[in-house]
């Protein structure tokens, strides 16, 4: 427990380090900062004083110079004119205390001459203590300052000596001697500020007779020296000084808003460490939980890693453009993915992105997206071909989105791009697989359905041929046998075009209580078989039409009918019907049978599934009457609820919201066909001469004018040759199709004047494209392989009726 809380307040200690650090930081970079400043308010005091030491000391040394140059002119002045030249100059507003010329060498006038006149006389080749600056300045012919001195004069000032040289043709002249000028130490010190109580600094000046810094300090405080203080040098025309400087009151370590910055310090570790400090508390409260928080953390972690390395491997790029539709950045995995140049991009259209050839530029709806950024909206997975150079055919996906500025007015597009090129081929894959699917089922449905409609048409006229019951029920069994078979195939063709969404609704009237009673009526005897007692109720003497597929509605009722009867051993089936205005129409089938586990009935509706094996051993079928009826009433937008408890039965309900209106449109009766065929001439054409016997078989003793060739073509001449009233013709022929066929006789029937007959497509291949393609091509009807008499004897009257033959 105790470890527990060290770590649920490690946060909190953490906060404490991380405050203490930032605290210790923000101080040290607050007295830096204040230093800075200290040290750049003193630099800013001391420029001043340098300039005005050097501008005044300038200022007094060009007086000397002016006398100076009026030596040069006059060598041979006298005293007295030396005494009016050197009083205009001390008169002045300036420091020179006095001055003295020394031709060679020798002092010989002075002013003032008051206090000074010991001085007349003296040789400075003689005077041990001035020889050696008085020769220094003979010899490098430049001023040189002494000081400052105590004067024998009384007081402290600056010598300088200026040697002079009277022009004599030559580089330098001719040395005449030498000027000194004393400078008042003291009024200098107060004419440059240096003494003005109101400084705010201490300072030191040193170089001693303009040695330098490594001269002697000859005013102020050397103390400051060792103080860390500015320091600058004066430049003098003769030399240089140093001045230092630091401020009065000496440095102060401690900013004056110390205990501002503090307080704010304070507030901020306080907002800091007191929710660390609660953190800590409710970490440890919830420190039961810390094992499966830190499995949670370690599950996200991987879950991060796993998007992570998908996003570093994510062929993916961004893309924005502005408001007329120029591309303004494309990043740079676009060339990546594409091998094209971005660059050469920037500024045209997004159709740029998809260069290829003209096929691909068709196969894209570039107008619709067009369309969508002048709407200003935003647009998704919009999916295009690009033919690059070196990486194939690619298809990249672009989404994009409307970006405005702060007044609502279109700055532009930005959006993501991708390269779906996997997931297009994956697609095509799949489309191609769909449609090998759909070839090999309607070749498998061809083929299939051809020799049975041998085995069926065979069976059905065989059976209206025998009396004996005995051989009769063997032909009933063989009949049954090849109808199963042919429902078999039935549902694997419907469950295909379902999945395939190729499974098509009919939307015409029909009276459901018709549809009802004939299906009832078609299981009744299997259900008298076994025992059962099927029932129907709930029937309206007359009840609202139906607008819908009627054959899918019987479907419907077939296998839901077919399965009750199937699954239960004894008891009874009952039919319930609901069919009333304004109401969806309702079934309801219940049986008695064993009933099902919550199990099977989770995977009721799940294709080629049947409980278990035993079910399929014991019942037969394939499993996908159930599926089927599921996506059918899907399809027509109602509902089915099973209801079922194992050992006692179960229940399934049906609404289907199909609209309803007054009349429902009357049903042609089945049996009238046979009579109204009489005389009725039908060429027919099939290349199989089981399906020929077939059909003369079962048109046997309606009075049909039968002609059978085996071809298109030879249907062709037959026509030629004659004159029939209606044509069969099987589709897939050798030499010439059904299709092929029936366009020849449209075309010579237009340019002969004669009328071409009404034709029925006679065929195993009756997938709903297939049958859409028959009528598109002028066909009136199509009768499916396996042939059933009565739907053939239909389709005839049907056709007759189209000619105007009906008597």
């Amino acid at each position: 427990m105790r470890r527990i809380v060290r770590i649920t307040y490690l946060p909190a200690a953490i906060s404490i380090v991380v405050v203490f650090l930032l605290w210790t930081s923000a101080e040290s970079q607050n007295r830096a900062v204040h230093h800075q400043a200290m040290r750049q308010e003193v630099l800013a005091v001391t420029s001043v004083l340098r300039a005005h030491i050097e501008g005044t000391l300038s200022s007094n040394i060009q007086l000397v110079r002016g006398l100076i140059a009026t030596l040069t002119t006059e060598p041979d002045m006298d005293a007295d004119r030396f005494g009016e030249l050197a009083s205009a100059l001390a008169d002045r507003d300036s420091l020179i205390r006095s001055l003295a010329a020394a031709p060679d060498m020798v002092i010989r006038y002075i002013y003032p001459m008051e206090g000074n006149s010991a001085a007349i006389g003296l040789d400075y080749m003689e005077n041990p203590t001035q020889r050696e600056a008085a020769v220094r300045a003979r010899d490098s012919g430049e001023l040189v300052l002494a000081g400052p001195v105590n004067l024998v004069q009384g007081g402290v000032g600056f010598v300088s000596r200026f040697p002079v040289f009277i022009p004599d043709g030559t580089a330098q002249g001719r040395f005449w001697g030498l000027v000194s000028a004393v400078i008042d130490a003291d009024r200098f010190y107060a004419a440059t500020g240096l003494v003005d109580e109101a400084l705010p600094i201490r300072l030191a000046l040193r170089g001693a007779d303009a040695s330098g810094p490594r001269g002697p300090v000859f005013f102020g405080d050397a103390e400051i020296l060792g103080l860390d203080p500015v320091q600058m040098p004066i430049t003098l025309p003769f030399g240089t000084w140093q001045i230092s400087a630091i401020p009065r009151s000496g440095w102060h370590p401690s900013p004056p808003n110390l205990w501002t910055l503090r307080l704010w310090l304070l507030m901020g570790a306080g907002l800091i460490v007191i929710p660390s400090l609660m953190m800590g508390r409710l970490l440890d409260e919830r420190a039961r939980n810390v094992g499966r928080l830190q499995q949670a953390l370690r599950r996200q972690g991987e879950t991060n890693s796993r998007y992570q390395s998908v996003s570093r491997i994510s062929r993916s790029f961004l893309w924005e453009q502005d408001a007329e539709g120029r591309l303004t950045y494309l990043s740079s995995s676009y060339q990546d993915i594409t091998g094209l140049p971005r660059q050469q991009l920037i500024g045209k259209g997004l159709r740029d992105l998809g260069r290829g050839d003209a096929t691909d530029r068709q196969t894209v709806d570039w107008g619709s997206l067009d369309g969508t950024i002048a709407g200003q909206q935003t647009f998704k997975d919009f999916v295009f071909p690009l033919n690059t150079q070196g990486h194939g055919e690619i298809w990249l996906q672009l989404s994009g989105t409307p970006v405005f500025d702060d007044k609502g007015k279109l700055r532009g597009y930005r959006g993501a791009g991708m390269d779906v090129t996997s997931v297009q081929r994956a697609r095509q894959a799949a489309d191609e697989s769909s449609r090998a699917k759909s070839i090999f089922l309607a070749n498998m449905s061809h083929e299939i359905r051809t020799p049975l409609n041998g085995v069926l048409g065979m069976a059905q006229v065989l059976e209206s041929l025998i009396n004996d019951p005995e051989k009769r029920a063997m032909v009933t069994t063989i009949r049954e046998s090849g109808q199963s078979l042919n429902n078999i195939l039935n549902d694997i063709l419907d469950l295909s075009k379902i999945e395939a969404n190729k499974l098509e609704l009919e939307e015409n009237p029909f009276q459901p209580e018709e549809t009802l009673q004939r299906i009832v009526a078609l299981h009744q005897l299997r259900a008298e078989e076994k025992g059962l007692d099927l029932s129907l109720s709930g029937l309206l003497p007359q009840g609202p039409a139906r607008t819908g597929d009627v054959h899918r509605f019987g479907q419907i009722l077939h296998n839901l009918i077919s399965n009750a009867i199937k699954f239960t051993e004894k008891g009874s089936v009952s039919v319930v019907v609901s069919n009333r205005t304004g109401q969806d129409l309702s079934l309801c089938i219940t049986d008695t049978g064993p009933g099902m586990s919550p199990e099977q009935l989770e995977s009721l509706f799940e294709a080629f599934v049947q409980g278990d094996g035993s079910v399929a051993r014991r019942y037969g079928g394939t499993g996908l009457g159930m599926s089927i009826v599921r996506h059918l009433v899907t399809m027509m937008k109602g509902q089915i609820d099973v209801r079922s408890v194992l050992g006692e039965g179960t229940s399934i309900t049906v609404l289907l919201p199909l609209p309803d209106q007054a009349v429902a449109q009357p049903a042609s009766a089945e049996g009238a066909s046979a009579q109204d065929l009489a005389g009725l001439k039908l060429l027919a054409a099939d290349d199989n001469a089981t399906n020929r016997r077939v059909l003369e078989a079962m048109l046997r003793g309606t009075g049909v004018v039968l002609t059978l060739v085996n071809n298109g073509q030879q249907a062709v001449e037959a026509w030629r040759d004659e004159a029939p009233d209606v044509m069969l013709l099987d589709i897939s022929m050798p030499v010439l199709g059904g299709i092929a066929a029936r366009s020849q006789i449209a075309r010579e029937s237009d340019a002969t004047g004669r009328s071409c007959p009404p034709t029925i497509a006679f065929t195993a291949n009756v997938m709903a494209h297939q049958v859409r393609e028959y009528l598109d091509e002028g066909f009136v009807g199509c009768v499916a392989k396996p042939q059933n008499r009565a739907l053939l004897l239909d389709a005839l009257r049907s056709a007759k009726e189209q000619q105007g033959l009906v008597s």
